[in-house]
């Protein structure tokens, strides 16, 4: 993966998580899309084998580590329920995958310090603001989540900034016009 230095893709002082992201983003073409559009870019993995494979990387070394068989069942168990919800907001389930496992590692039952919940890792406001009942329930969590990062991307026009507003907070990167030096943007 020659040139794939960090600085190429803007990713210096970026978190490891959000640099994990952006790379697996970067090299399936999703970081740059055109200001403006309305329409996000969608990419087909099989398309391109190198390509395929960091992301698989990113997505199965990001939070996988560790995990039992049982666990990876599970894993693949809500991938249906990821495509679905992917697919519904017009974007690429890789880029789901990608944030699961980052804020949950696919616990559908997780519970952060600062109260998010689910495999999405909603907070009760977001979660309210998305008409979720049950934000342990895969398929409301999924949705919702998907749906507040598709507006995130849409608000914000750039991956990164979507990314740091869905882990920090979109007042965090409005506030900050970056993403925030936050410890949680930046370990």
């Amino acid at each position: 993966m020659e040139g794939m230095a960090a600085g190429k893709f803007g990713l210096a002082g970026l978190s490891r998580r959000l640099v994990w992201l952006c790379c697996g983003m970067a090299a399936l073409g999703l970081g740059n899309a055109e200001a403006g559009s309305k329409r996000l870019p969608r990419v087909t993995v099989a398309a391109d084998a190198v390509r395929g494979r960091l992301v698989r990387k990113v997505v199965w070394d990001g939070g996988q580590k560790g995990k039992t068989s049982e666990e990876l069942r599970e894993t693949f168990r809500l991938d249906s329920l990821i495509q679905e919800a992917a697919e519904e907001e017009g974007l690429d389930p890789l880029l789901i995958h990608a944030v699961i496992s980052v804020e949950s590692g696919y616990n559908p039952f997780a519970i952060s310090g600062d109260g998010a919940q689910g495999l999405m890792q909603l907070l009760p406001r977001t979660a309210r603001r998305f008409g979720v009942r049950n934000t342990f329930d895969p398929r409301e969590n999924l949705r919702a989540g998907v749906r507040y990062l598709r507006q995130l991307l849409e608000k914000f026009g750039d991956l990164k900034l979507a990314l740091a507003a869905y882990n920090a907070g979109e007042g965090a990167v409005a506030r900050h016009g970056r993403v925030p030096p936050f410890a949680e943007t930046q370990d």
